[in-house]
């Protein structure tokens, strides 16, 4: 734990008197608060807990579930920022525990004047309630607002939601505070618990939809559900008792309460909507949909790689795409050279490069790709940016003599960027001329090149490979390679196709040998 001095901000209300409540403050701009994280650049990330005057806060990147994509920080932490906050992020969760003996009765937690509220959602506590109640209509956020939870627990947890469909700007929801006051005192009797949660995709483009519901421990929930959009009867213990997912396979609107020590919470409201994707017929009609449309390919697309999980570049007669899952669940033996089709992607850009999001639609990634894999020879274009801009995402090659400044190669105005962490381009190289391999997407202004090989001048393209040439290469635990090639491990050992280890290895075939990857 890194302790710096020790500042009290006390306010006892009823000072002398009997069970007084007491009132801790927590300020962003109060550096001397004590803390435990790790100082990155000119933040605390991930900022671990805070504690002053007996009461701690626990900031978690994730409430169990591992959905957690930003760990929490301290924002503008180092000496001379001019702005500073606490902020959570989406599936971020704040833990607020007080003095043995004692119960959290109030929370207040203040906006920074410059935090764009348009991103806040409500905050799920684990018991009792918050004011005010936001929504994206009637009731916005405002920067510099306060919000209140109020209650009686020994310990509070207050969880940011993870549904963009919450905030007024439909970004990931965030909570950006400047001060955190937390009052406690002597508990007295059972409290109403807090709100349940209910969860599922919203909107869902599959067949059906999994609908989930929490509360605290020891408490019930009752519901009721309506078909649409209509709000339903609000819930008691007459309800239907949750026990279990709720499958539904179409749009969908629920309630929900939690009821514990024979008191019942505050009502939950949630609807969950079917969407209806838009049917492409190519890459090129894809690009021509407005931004976060989702969309089904229809037609078969060419794979031209899948990396870590996340990264998958297809293309087809009008043009390329890159397909990203930031979950890292496109696990699927997708190889260069085989075509998919039938899945659905929503419509983005990143940097200035367009590309189709996966994330909430992996199901409809079919299990196997189609036909046979095989190797596609890059394109050659120029390393300009006029020329990455007509080949977005596209898998070409450049040619010419590799530099470097800073901690940085680039050939021309092109970048490199080891985006599938394959460390092929080495301090050595500088000033070498060569082919390299890869992805081009632009950063921003930047044309930037995802590489995937290296080789020298005129080995990478169709004027260095005769056509028809067998290529080999490494993917999800298998090679690539003509029928016959033998396959060496690094310490000289045969080794048989299939069900590789991650790992480096070399192939023997028609006399040459070949170092590959396999991931």
């Amino acid at each position: 734990m890194k302790k710096l001095l020790l500042s009290l901000a006390l306010v006892a209300t009823g000072m002398g008197m009997a069970n007084a409540d007491t009132t801790v403050e927590f300020l962003s701009s109060n550096k001397q608060l004590t803390y435990t994280g790790t100082v990155s650049g000119n933040n605390i990330q991930p900022l671990q807990t805070l504690t002053n005057a007996g009461v701690t806060i626990t900031f978690t990147k994730d409430n169990g579930d591992d959905k957690g994509s930003t760990q929490p920080a301290w924002y503008g932490f180092a000496e001379g920022q001019q702005y500073n906050s606490f902020r959570c992020y989406a599936n971020n969760t704040m833990v607020f525990t007080v003095p043995s003996g004692q119960n959290v009765k109030k929370i207040d937690i203040t906006f920074a004047d410059n935090f764009g509220a348009q991103q806040y959602a409500n905050l799920i506590p684990s018991t009792g309630t918050i004011t005010p109640q936001v929504d994206k209509t009637n009731n916005k956020p405002t920067n510099g607002m306060t919000i209140t939870w109020e209650g009686n627990a020994s310990t509070v947890t207050l969880a940011v939601p993870n549904d963009k469909a919450l905030t007024v700007n439909g970004e990931a929801p965030q909570c950006q505070a400047v001060k955190i006051l937390v009052t406690y005192g002597t508990g007295s009797g059972p409290t109403a618990p807090g709100a349940p949660t209910i969860e599922g995709t919203t909107p869902f483009y599959g067949a059906s939809n999994t609908v989930t519901m929490t509360a605290e421990t020891g408490a019930e929930i009752y519901y009721t559900m309506t078909a649409g959009t209509t709000a339903p009867a609000d819930p008691t213990t007459s309800s239907l008792k949750y026990d279990g997912e709720i499958v539904i396979n179409g749009t969908t609107s629920f309630k929900a309460i939690a009821v514990k020590n024979g008191l019942s919470s505050s009502v939950t409201s949630k609807t969950f909507t079917k969407g209806e994707a838009i049917s492409v017929s190519s890459i090129a009609d894809f690009l021509n949909q407005n931004n976060d449309e989702v969309c089904t390919f229809t037609n078969p697309v060419t794979v031209m790689g899948l990396y870590n999980k996340r990264y998958l570049f297809v293309e087809d007669a009008t043009g390329a795409l890159q397909i990203f899952d930031g979950s890292s669940k496109l696990d699927r033996p997708y190889e260069m050279g085989q075509t998919i089709k039938g899945f659905t992607v929503q419509r983005g850009v990143y940097n200035n490069t367009p590309q189709g999001n996966a994330a909430d639609f992996i199901g409809t990634f079919q299990a196997t790709a189609d036909g046979t894999a095989h190797y596609i020879n890059p394109k050659s274009i120029a390393s300009t940016e006029e020329a990455f801009k007509a080949n977005l995402n596209r898998y070409v090659y450049i040619t010419g003599a590799i530099t470097k400044t800073g901690n940085n190669f680039f050939m021309n105005t092109v970048q490199f960027y080891d985006r599938f962490s394959l460390k092929l381009i080495t301090d050595a190289m500088a000033g070498q001329t060569k082919d390299v391999a890869g992805f081009a997407v632009m950063f921003k202004t930047t044309p930037e090149l995802y590489y995937t090989k290296v080789g020298e001048p005129n080995t990478l393209g169709v004027n260095g490979v005769e056509e028809g040439t067998e290529a080999i290469y490494g993917t999800y635990g298998n090679i690539v390679a003509p029928e016959g090639a033998q396959i060496y491990n690094m310490s000289g050992m045969k080794v048989a196709n299939g069900n590789l280890p991650a790992g480096i290895y070399l192939v023997r075939n028609n006399g040459k040998t070949t170092k590959v990857v396999v991931k």
